[in-house]
């Protein structure tokens, strides 16, 4: 196993024993989409995705705000008006944003909100591409993944949501980069600027604006012809 923690991710290999195991892990098991998980910037935005993909498939559920509070932030908000304002209407915002479509409602005992109703469905995703993972004999089997992206694609998108572009500036990247040595170059050619804005050498720049300038420049060809 590998933890990539500049990408927060792992990768493994896998024996031909394991694999089958592994690949067929759907009953009882909860499957996000790397893609949306990826591009989650709340912890608790996060803690809400698997939650309500857990319960997706018996929509409409309802939980009490005393269990949902203590499953998404614990203790940190005691009045539900801050909860709701400061967690549950941040994160089905952001949920909204990806793959799900999410929506609720506030049932009252007396004046208070006790228990709220969600209705949780995902959206019509694109038919996905399938890539082949060729992995080392020694090491374990060639798998075959679905994504949205390919891995580099992906690394790109983290990369540039560290680099604070907007979802519609990182897709038309995305789209207009294209190919393993373009993709990879992107990766070198931002590195320094990620750098200086984790490290906070240069606190009065614009992360984004530089960005997109150093990616204008870089590859002024392929932005001149889009």
């Amino acid at each position: 196993m590998k933890l990539d923690s500049g990408q927060g991710t792992i990768s493994g290999y896998f024996s031909p024993d394991v694999l089958p195991y592994l690949t067929n892990l759907a009953e009882n098991f909860t499957l996000g989409q790397v893609a949306d998980l990826l591009s989650i910037k709340s912890p608790t935005t996060h803690r809400f995705y698997w939650l309500l993909k857990s319960w997706e498939f018996r929509s409409p559920v309802t939980v009490p705000v005393a269990r949902l509070k203590e499953l998404t932030t614990g203790q940190a908000y005691p009045q539900y008006s801050d909860y709701r304002r400061n967690a549950l209407i941040p994160a089905v915002a952001e949920l909204n944003e990806l793959s799900f479509e999410i929506s609720y409602k506030e049932h009252k005992l007396g004046r208070s909100v006790d228990k709220i109703e969600f209705s949780i469905k995902s959206k019509a995703r694109p038919i996905p591409k399938q890539l082949m993972l060729p992995l080392d004999k020694e090491k374990g089997t060639a798998v075959t993944i679905v994504s949205e992206l390919t891995p580099l694609q992906q690394k790109v998108q983290t990369r540039l949501q560290k680099l604070k572009l907007t979802q519609a500036q990182i897709k038309k990247v995305i789209d207009v980069v294209g190919g393993e040595e373009q993709l990879t170059k992107l990766l070198k050619e931002t590195y320094p600027v990620l750098r200086d804005f984790e490290t906070k050498a240069k606190p009065g720049e614009n992360v984004a604006a530089a960005t997109m300038a150093l990616l204008k420049s870089t590859f002024p060809a392929i932005w001149a012809a889009n």
